[in-house]
């Protein structure tokens, strides 16, 4: 690059990583470097937490874990949701190693802690905010505007034709596409979840209601494959 001022030659330094409003964005659009942020900062504070309150039971650990740990582990995950299991397993180990933390669970599994302490994995609440997100999107609740409309998405919903014709009114539409990373945007991400809700859900009249009807779902949802 030639400097305007000068004339001289300038080499222009190569930037990998971004940071953006909190969100680390990377030149190959994958997500390790923000769960590995992400992570630390949540690693650091269990640590701090862990000196300040030697026993926990139930109820503290909700309370500490809610207010200054998850929120490292899912800010902002709409926009970063990682879709590689070694990235998911950066976040998820957070939360596991977390739970061992209450004395009288610490000795049982990881899905039992979460039951025992109310909580799902945080895969499972990232897609829970995909699609609250995608339902405040598709009712004007939020101000976003594609950069491909609707007549740029396939016809052919996520499961094929068939089923294009069942289902919600409000069915969404896989775009085609051949960027691993564009795959993996918010409507193509959640296009199968919510494809699969009831109408009772996606025609819910308000956000509340929903949150509320989902999470009856996903309650349901869990416990038949459990």
């Amino acid at each position: 690059m030639i400097s305007a001022e000068t004339g001289s030659r300038l080499t222009l330094e190569e930037i990998k990583t971004e940071k953006d409003l909190g969100v680390y964005f990377s030149s190959d659009l994958k997500w390790r470097t923000q769960c590995q942020h992400s992570a630390a900062k949540a690693n650091s504070i269990l640590g701090q937490l862990r000196q300040a309150f030697h026993a926990w039971n139930p109820q503290s650990f909700i309370s500490l874990y809610t207010a200054f740990i998850g929120p490292h582990l899912e800010y902002a995950t709409s926009v970063w949701n990682p879709h590689r299991r070694p990235d998911i397993r950066i976040i998820e180990n957070i939360q596991r190693r977390a739970t061992k933390k209450v004395g009288r669970i610490r000795d049982r599994s990881y899905q039992d802690r979460l039951a025992i302490l109310n909580l799902t994995t945080l895969e499972s609440r990232r897609s829970r905010g995909d699609l609250i997100s995608h339902y405040k999107i598709a009712n004007g609740l939020l101000d976003v505007n594609w950069l491909a409309s609707t007549k740029l998405m396939s016809s052919i919903a996520c499961h094929g034709p068939a089923n294009a014709i069942r289902g919600p009114k409000k069915r969404l539409f896989v775009q085609l596409s051949n960027c691993p990373a564009r795959t993996d945007f918010l409507n193509n991400r959640v296009a199968s979840t919510w494809n699969n809700l009831v109408s009772p859900i996606v025609n819910a009249p308000s956000l509340n209601s929903f949150k509320a009807r989902l999470d009856i779902h996903l309650a349901r949802t869990n416990t038949t494959t459990t």
